[in-house]
């Protein structure tokens, strides 16, 4: 049975191999960069989901959320491993793919906490909790999928490229949201605030900048919320 299933895998053409691991490596490289992107807007969620009095205490219930996901992610990768041993291995990492971006799009629109009360951090738990699932299963379905195509004596090769397209995911949110709090603070001089601006969540919350000239802060916490401190 091994040297069949060795036969049949060092039969994979390359060209079918390459997309294999290309689409392997992809949805990989989605599903984190959906998965890790919270975690570059903490603050700002803390803001919008989590307002309290004390800054710390909403970026610490921000940062709860985010670690309900990871508690998933085995759950997600026993319960998407068994789904593709029954439905095949490209359909569910399919499934697992969509599944990521519904959770990321939900968070996406959800309305603030002003808004819904309890209700908001409560479908942003739930959002999270879809997400953990979801990159537990896609992780471990990828891997498994690039395996069973790669060759025998290259298994390690192939299987290591979902790891750097893992860490891709987060360079680049990385680089995204750099750019962003640079495109918001260009708009918000744009807007007539002359001097620096800081929007809570993109250094850490209610951490104001200095004016240049009277020492004085400004501290935007909010949308629409701005203060002189």
């Amino acid at each position: 049975m091994a040297g069949q299933s060795s036969a049949v895998t060092e039969s994979v053409p390359p060209n079918i191999l390459r997309r294999a691991v290309a689409a392997g490596a992809i949805g990989n490289f989605v599903e984190w960069y959906d998965f890790a992107i919270y975690g570059s807007l903490a603050p700002v969620i803390a803001v919008n989901f989590f307002p309290s009095e004390n800054p710390t205490a909403s970026l610490l219930n921000t940062f709860a959320v985010f670690a309900v996901a990871f508690f998933l992610r085995p759950v997600g990768g026993v319960l998407f491993g068994v789904i593709g041993d029954k439905a095949g291995r490209r359909n569910t990492l399919v499934s697992v793919i969509l599944l990521m971006s519904a959770g990321t799009t939900l968070i996406g629109i959800l309305p603030t906490y002003a808004t819904l009360g309890v209700l908001a951090p409560l479908l942003l738990v739930i959002a999270r909790c879809i997400q953990g699932l979801s990159a537990g299963g896609e992780y471990a379905g990828a891997s498994a999928f690039v395996v069973e195509y790669a060759p025998s004596d290259r298994r390690g090769f192939y299987s290591s490229l979902l790891s750097v397209s893992t860490f891709s995911a987060f360079y680049l949110r990385s680089i995204i949201e750099r750019l962003i709090r640079y495109a918001l603070l260009g708009r918000f001089r744009q807007l007539g605030v002359e001097n620096s601006v800081h929007y809570c969540g993109t250094t850490g919350p209610n951490r104001p900048l200095p004016q240049a000239e009277s020492g004085r802060y400004t501290c935007i916490s909010g949308p629409g919320a701005t203060r002189t401190c």
